[in-house]
């Protein structure tokens, strides 16, 4: 979103800006689940909207959104860790897609495929040796890998462990056709990925791009 955007014309926000009403805002929208979680363009479109009328700058509010959000997450991972096997077992059963499953937990897509892929996929360590299930779900080395590299490093349905190959067997049309034929793991990490506007390889580059100065300031902001 900000990748092109130099750090030095990056906008402070200005001293009138309606700081309370963003952070309710915020707010909502996290507790909600609000559609702009699970589409970029949704996203945009309401930043756009909301930096109107606070009168803060969309790359502004872009942080205040995310910093509240990351505390959500922070907040909201038992839901994700502690229920880890009745959530493969809805993938693998194909009775909801990854991205499905995000929205139903108001959980970042990409966090939830991340998780998927620690557990379903048998993916190999630096050397290219297999890791162990034992080892899997601590290799994040491998998994970031896969991650980054999706369609390449999971798009073969053999990269499976042999007890969750069933869930090839319930592909949906919901991905990307260019890049078929590729697993449905693959599919569905792509469009989870696709889906997230906060989280991901892809923003973290961009969280890069711009430093970290400017959400140091908002977030002592947040805290006042």
């Amino acid at each position: 979103m900000f990748a092109d955007q130099p750090i030095s014309t990056m906008r402070t926000p200005p001293s009138n800006a309606d700081y309370d009403g963003v952070e309710q805002w915020c707010r909502a929208v996290v507790k909600a689940g609000h559609p702009l979680l699970f589409s970029p363009t949704v996203f945009t479109d309401e930043l756009d909207d909301a930096s109107v009328k606070f009168n803060m700058p969309v790359e502004s509010l872009h942080s205040f959104l995310r910093n509240i959000h990351l505390i959500h997450v922070k907040k909201n991972s038992h839901m994700l860790r502690n229920n880890v096997q009745a959530h493969v077992e809805d993938y693998v059963s194909g009775n909801m897609s990854i991205l499905d499953m995000a929205r139903a937990m108001n959980y970042p897509p990409y966090h939830v495929a991340r998780t998927i892929v620690e557990h379903v996929a048998n993916l190999t360590d630096g050397t290219g040796g297999a890791v162990s299930s034992s080892r899997n779900s601590g290799n994040k080395k491998a998994v970031t890998e896969a991650m980054r590299e999706p369609w390449r490093k999971l798009g073969d349905p053999s990269v499976l462990k042999p007890e969750y190959q069933s869930s090839e067997n319930h592909r949906s049309n919901t991905g990307d056709e260019s890049l078929s034929p590729i697993s449905r793991l693959a599919t569905e990490v792509i469009e989870a990925m696709k889906s997230d506007p906060l989280y991901g390889p892809k923003q973290d580059r961009e969280r890069h791009s711009v430093g970290l100065e400017h959400e140091e300031i908002l977030e002592k902001a947040l805290e006042a």
